[in-house]
């Protein structure tokens, strides 16, 4: 899929005008609800219902203080307090912000922040968010994450990943950077965070009808699109003179399994690697687009072989294809 352009927004970003924030190619939001265990952000519900008005995707992050797992818990309940009235419209993640002033504040309480207890604090308020039946996502920078948060809750949950540079450099799974936090949208004075986004989340209430389809028949429909891509990569790569038809049936896989994608065709620059950057990018990892299989190609592949519980052998052969496909 492409990738879609946001921004994340709280009370600091003053009045806006959401009609123009949308006319300048602003796709979703992310929007503080509040911080703490009790304090909601003063300019929530009209943030939020202006970005309704507008049909933009929506997201929420909580800003975290917990010194505790209970508190942490506490925290997510008081966010699904603020949020409940909007649910139909939140598509996108609502994400555990916890950072060094989360860190700082806890010391001043007598409570030494690590990287277990910040774990824990994260698996706490994310389960109770999915619990709510809302998508749970963890928001962090690259410094923060290698330094306070173990890397099995960077891969398990949808990750928000923070660097202010002209690409991002964070090798794990992710499916948006916050790229700059000085970023310029006409309809919001001064700077503005902005955002990508590489996975697709369905609205669930939306002017667009191709959106208010079953969830089951989206996934179906992602997958003809993909395996159509592949089919035409795989022509294109080995003269395969497969059917273009979104069926990935035996012919095609055939192809597939006579054709894995390892590191020993490093120099070799096929649609079909380019086919398999994209699928791992759609998939949140992150890898550049180049259609040569060298060392950054195979490490994501072993990382999506890892999360997703295949043989972690480096190569795309029939199996990793056949998960990238079914979206599992």
């Amino acid at each position: 899929m492409a990738t879609l352009k946001g921004i994340d927004v709280s009370k600091h970003n003053g009045s806006i005008n959401w009609s123009k924030v949308k006319d300048a190619g602003i796709k979703f939001v992310i929007i503080r609800a509040g911080y703490g265990s009790s304090t909601v952000d003063e300019k929530f519900e009209e943030y939020i219902k202006g970005a309704i008005k507008q049909d933009l995707g929506i997201g929420i992050y909580w800003f975290s203080y917990a010194i505790s797992e209970e508190k942490a818990k506490k925290e997510a309940i008081k966010c699904m307090e603020v949020i409940k009235p909007y649910k139909e419209h939140i598509n996108y993640p609502v994400f555990y912000d916890f950072e060094y002033d989360s860190v700082r504040y806890a010391k001043k309480q007598g409570v030494s922040i690590n990287k277990t207890k910040a774990t824990a604090f994260a698996y706490a308020f994310l389960k109770e968010i999915n619990k709510g039946g809302y998508i749970p996502g963890l928001y962090t920078n690259i410094d923060f994450s290698n330094n306070y948060f173990f890397k099995n809750i960077q891969r398990e949950y949808d990750l928000w990943i923070a660097q202010y540079s002209s690409r991002s450099t964070y090798s794990g799974p992710h499916v948006m950077w916050q790229y700059s936090e000085s970023g310029r949208v006409p309809g919001i004075s001064g700077n503005v965070d902005m955002n990508y986004c590489y996975k697709k989340y369905p609205k669930k209430n939306s002017n667009d009808n191709s959106d208010n389809n079953d969830p089951s028949d989206k996934e179906t429909n992602r997958s003809e699109i993909l395996t159509k891509e592949l089919q035409k990569a795989l022509n294109d790569s080995y003269k395969s003179n497969l059917a273009v038809d979104g069926s990935y049936g035996p012919k095609t896989k055939a192809v597939v399994k006579e054709h894995p994608l390892s590191i020993k065709k490093q120099n070799d620059k096929l649609e079909h690697t380019k086919w398999l950057q994209k699928a791992l990018k759609e998939a949140g990892y992150d890898l550049a687009v180049d259609g040569y299989f060298g060392k950054d190609t195979k490490k994501e592949v072993e990382n999506y072989q890892k999360d997703k519980k295949l043989q972690v052998d480096g190569m795309a052969g029939i199996e990793t294809h056949t998960a990238l496909i079914s979206y599992r």
